[in-house]
């Protein structure tokens, strides 16, 4: 396909990068920044004469060398020979810069490659500079990438306060639907940021598109982010990582299979569909092995989700559907995560990663998930009401 779409990376390059010149510029990015020649963000600086003051990197590093929820530390990047700091330590604190970080600056550029679900990580520290740039007082520049998963369908709730994290950093749904630039409006309109954003906004993207079918490059965000069918599956999937089964990590297509060794694929397919006749998907049993993460070295069996129809899929209804059946079918083997989760040891990770309490309870009670998924209708309809401020792209 003959690429249409120029990201926001390639309409800053378009003018030059006038916003730059003569400013003291930060760069908050990873390897996803690259244009549609494959031309890396830091690179384009670089050609320009622009020696960032600073350059900051989020979970996995710059180039995505660091597994989730493995602590990365700051290095002399090889590739550009720059100096970069990471956004993702060992302590909740390293997740934010500190003011002082900032105050040198007058513009923070960022450019990051979400997955359209509120777990990933990356809006969320997006947003904690943003809040740090309040006090330094340094504008912030989104240079907008597509949502992969396109930026019509919402689905879930939005978080409560006493289950906010990591995970659940903005008031968005599980699947948003949103840019990362509309992201970026939108944490600054329901916080009160008194910060300046300006988003470098995209040409050529159509809000009902999937990613893969926009002839554009697609270079994976993050370790198990292989490609765009991951993404899809994702938001629903994820919950999976509060369970003590295998999302596929350490296999070739993560979040799209899913196991254990002790897994009955066919008893749990059954339940399923029963569950959603008509969700888009088709799951088929499957064995791996994954070579890291939980379960590895070990033959786990399970299933692996075909997504047939993308207008019907659900992925959310998917996630809830397994973590109410696994623990029914299987409870004698079948654990909640019990470690600390994203740095935060004092609620369950099945908590945070829900973002409601009651989301649990109806689960754990046997409500169905089209009952549980009527009830998030209204939040639903309500978000995709009020976010029409914030959209960039109608």
């Amino acid at each position: 396909m003959t690429p249409t779409l120029q990201t926001g990376l390639d309409v800053l390059a378009g003018a030059d990068f006038k916003m730059c010149r003569g400013a003291a510029v930060g760069v908050l990015t990873h390897q996803c920044a690259v244009d549609a020649s494959g031309v890396h963000l830091l690179e384009h600086l670089r050609r320009r004469g622009v020696e960032p003051a600073l350059v900051l990197a989020p979970e996995h590093g710059l180039w995505s060398t660091h597994q989730d929820m493995e602590s990365v530390g700051g290095m002399d990047d090889p590739i550009f020979g720059v100096e970069v700091k990471s956004l993702y330590g060992d302590t909740e604190q390293s997740l934010r810069p500190s003011v002082a970080l900032l105050e040198s600056l007058d513009l923070l550029l960022v450019d990051l490659q979400d997955v359209g679900a509120r777990y990933y990580t990356y809006a969320a520290t997006m947003v904690k500079c943003m809040r740090a740039a309040v006090s330094a007082r340094v504008d912030v520049a989104v240079l907008d990438r597509p949502n992969p998963i396109n930026g019509v369908a919402v689905e879930g709730g939005l978080p409560s306060e006493d289950l906010k994290s990591f995970v659940g950093e903005l008031d968005v749904p599980h699947r948003h639907g949103l840019t990362l630039g509309e992201l970026a409006l939108w944490a600054r309109q329901c916080e009160g940021l008194d910060v300046k954003v300006d988003v470098v906004e995209m040409q050529g993207w159509q809000r009902g598109r999937y990613y893969d079918a926009l002839g554009a490059l697609w270079t994976p965000p993050s370790p198990n982010m292989p490609a765009v069918e991951t993404a899809v599956v994702y938001p629903g999937l994820c919950l999976l990582e509060a369970t003590n089964l295998s999302e596929g990590r350490g296999t070739t297509t993560p979040f799209e299979l899913f196991g254990a060794p002790w897994v009955i694929p066919e008893l749990l397919a059954n339940k399923v569909n029963e569950e959603l006749p008509a969700n888009g998907c088709l799951l088929a049993p499957v064995c791996f092995r994954p070579q890291f993460g939980k379960w590895a070295g070990e033959v786990c069996r399970g299933l692996r989700i075909h997504v047939t129809d993308r207008t019907k899929f659900k992925p959310l209804a998917l996630g809830m559907a397994l973590v109410k059946w696994l623990p029914r079918l299987f409870p004698r083997d079948f654990k909640w995560r019990s470690e600390p989760y994203e740095f935060v040891a004092d609620r369950p990770a099945i908590d945070l990663l829900l973002g409601d309490a009651r989301l649990g309870e109806a689960l754990e009670r046997g409500e169905s998930i089209q009952e549980i998924s009527a009830s998030l209708a209204p939040a639903e309809a309500e978000f995709a009401r009020v976010r029409r401020e914030v959209l960039l792209y109608q």
